[in-house]
């Protein structure tokens, strides 16, 4: 083809994205986002989840359908809080949402704050004709603190304010005033892997569509091993998997890109859960925008995901009384991501090292953390 041809072809195609292509790039991505609503409520009862105590990580984008490309993943992630959503969506200290014994003492209050630390490993190998596994196995440590305080330092308000003027509609709260005081700290530590899973998928790249950069799905699905931590009679001890339970996590994936530049993207994920007495199921559903390789090669990408578990008393008969409400109830997440990328490939190289930052937030939510998880991810592909 001579330049003239080029030419030509590069003026037709510019016409094209100018004249069309974002009316018709966001109806499809929000029919996409809605369809994967509908099939998520369908499939998972509309109450399932992955983790009550840390916000939920932004999920793959569709893999490449290259021929026995290899791909290995690590993600590093910390986070704190202090806050938890209860069951009526008000941000509350995250001993609140426990069921613990009422305490009455007048100078005595109790805080918790949580900390969280997670090494995510994924390895990837395809095949020919789209089709590759995936194995996963997360690291996890957690340190739960249960600060108490005592003393002379804590007051009732009611008890200064029968001294004092009254104060019209003044409500009850403790205070603190300077003097004698014991603080008290508590530290339940568990680290642990969690549970391994082994995925078999298909993966398609379409990229001759003629309004649009490329059209990518990915369909996944495998087996969960309960290979992580059980939850313990210990009420502060959260699960590092699924209480010793085994599923079958299926998930889709769609990505189209336009102008060269962006990327939309849709998420579907469902984990039903072999249990005994009630079925459990997690799941979430999800949509980026990636601004991919605007300058060199760094990508920009912010998201959105919704994720919700169905009530499980079955767990509540296998771990006994000390259960906590996120564990046996309905309980929901709202997570914002966002992450940046730096692709290191060079021209003509077998291996393409990629090295990112990230940023999970939940925004709201029923019965959960308000844990927000932020760090670095690392990623290598290699071509044969």
């Amino acid at each position: 083809m001579n330049p003239t041809d080029n030419q030509i072809n590069n003026k037709a195609n510019t016409q094209i994205y100018n004249q069309g292509i974002l009316p018709i790039i966001i109806p499809i991505s929000i029919a996409i986002f809605i369809a994967n609503i509908f099939l998520f409520s369908f499939f998972c009862h509309g109450h399932d989840v992955l983790h009550y105590y840390r916000a939920d990580p932004l999920f793959s984008e569709p893999r490449f359908e290259k021929p026995w490309l290899a791909s290995l993943d690590i993600g590093l992630g910390s986070g704190y809080t202090s806050t938890a959503f209860n069951n009526h969506g008000k941000k509350v200290n995250i001993l609140n949402i426990y069921d613990l014994p009422k305490k009455h003492e007048n100078k005595m209050a109790q805080k918790g704050s949580f900390v969280f630390h997670e090494i995510n490993i994924a390895y990837t190998q395809n095949f020919n004709y789209g089709l590759f596994i995936k194995a996963h196995l997360p690291l996890r440590t957690d340190t739960f603190f249960i600060h108490t305080i005592t003393g002379d330092s804590i007051q009732n308000r009611d008890d200064q304010l029968a001294t004092d003027q009254h104060i019209p509609g003044q409500k009850k709260e403790n205070i603190f005033e300077p003097g004698p005081s014991i603080i008290a700290t508590q530290c339940i530590k568990n680290t642990d892997a969690g549970d391994l899973s082994i995925m078999a998928g298909w993966t398609i790249n379409y990229q001759k569509p003629k309004t649009l950069d490329f059209v990518d799905i990915t369909l996944k699905a495998g087996i969960l091993f309960p290979t992580g931590q059980q939850k313990n009679f210990y009420p502060f001890s959260v699960p590092h998997g699924y209480d010793g339970l085994w599923g079958i996590p299926i998930s889709a994936d769609i990505a189209i890109g336009c102008y060269e530049w962006l990327t939309i993207g849709s998420h579907l994920e469902i984990l039903p859960l072999w249990a005994r007495h009630n079925p459990i199921t997690y799941g979430r559903v999800g949509m980026y925008s990636k601004a991919d390789h605007i300058m060199h090669g760094l990508s920009l990408l912010l998201g959105y995901t919704y994720s919700n578990k169905n009530s499980s008393h079955a767990l509540s008969k296998k771990i006994g009384p000390t259960t906590t409400k996120p564990e046996i109830e309905p309980w929901s997440m709202h997570t914002i991501h966002f992450a940046l990328e730096y692709d290191l490939t060079e021209y003509d190289s077998f291996l393409g090292p990629r090295i990112g930052f990230f940023i999970d937030t939940p925004v709201y939510g029923k019965n959960i953390f308000k844990t927000t998880m932020s760090g670095i991810f690392l990623g290598l592909e290699i071509a044969t």
